[in-house]
Parts: structure tokens; sequence; C-alpha cells
């Protein structure tokens, strides 16, 4: 994070070398670092953005990165009975049917079903997975987002 003319910032890794020393943001000329680093204005009139901050918003995009295909819903497996009187499936103790996997999730808000082979759940598992990680990352970037505006002074403070 760097201070430059009142203003405040965040000098990152340029992609390409800024061609001109001075750039205008918000209707003043901000000095711009010539070199390996380039300029990004962070609104600059109260906002405080602290470098751990950055550092915990680049560590949950890096693992965002590394989220990789997802669904939603769930994983079940179900055992069932038959509607033929003779099988085993009525027997006391019942032996059910199955397992039978079942991609269950929300659609419209009804829920829906799918059935799956094992083989197919097994492969899945890892998307669901992946889902969960997923809505985890952006409830820690939610919170990250909360903690600077509540640290923010100009927010309004209940009384």
């Amino acid at each position: 994070l760097v201070v430059m003319g009142g203003d405040v910032g965040l000098a990152c890794p340029a992609r390409k070398r800024p061609e001109r020393k001075e750039r205008l943001w918000g209707g003043g000329a901000i000095q711009v670092a010539i070199g390996p680093t380039w300029w990004i204005p962070m609104g600059g009139s109260g906002v405080q953005i602290g470098p751990e901050h950055y550092a915990e918003q680049a560590r949950i995009a890096a693992e965002l990165a590394e989220v990789g295909f997802v669904l939603p819903g769930s994983l079940n497996p179900r055992r069932l009975t038959c509607p033929h009187a003779g099988c085993h499936c009525h027997d006391e103790p019942p032996q059910l049917h199955g397992p039978y996997w079942y991609w269950t999730r929300k659609v419209a808000a009804k829920t829906v079903s799918k059935m799956l082979s094992a083989e197919q759940a097994e492969e899945y598992q890892s998307f669901i997975a992946n889902e969960r990680r997923l809505r985890g990352l952006v409830r820690e970037l939610e919170a990250l987002g909360l903690s600077i505006i509540e640290a923010d002074l100009r927010t309004p403070r209940r009384r």
C-alpha cells in the first residue's frame, strides 16, 4: 500500500510499463511509479485498506483459482424396497436393494434428484466438495469486505 499526494493506492507488479509519469484519477494528477510497479488508486479520501487486507484477498483469490469444477447439492445413497411381495427386501429383517446414489439439488425452489452410478457418485463427489469450498471462500471474501467497511470512519454509527 502506497500513499502518493494524499491519495491511497496499491503498487502492483506491472503487466506493462507505464508510458507517462502522471495519470489522472479523481480529477487530480497522481505520480505513477516507473519501473516494475504500477499504481491502482483505492479511493483516497477515507478508505483505509491495509496491506493485511490485500494479503488476505490475494490468498483467497489464489484459493479460488485452484477450485475446479463445481456441482451444487449433495450425493446420498439410498436403499429401497421393490414392489415384488416375495423379494428379500420384504423379509424380516429386510435386505434392501442398493445402494443407489442420488444427486439432489434445488432448482427454482424445487428439489430435483438424479440417480447416478456408484462410479459417477465417486467421480462427482469432488465437484460437490469444490462447491462447498467455493461458498466458504466467498463467505471469507464477504467478511473481509465487511471488516473494511466497518473500519471506515465515514460509515455512520448507530447510537
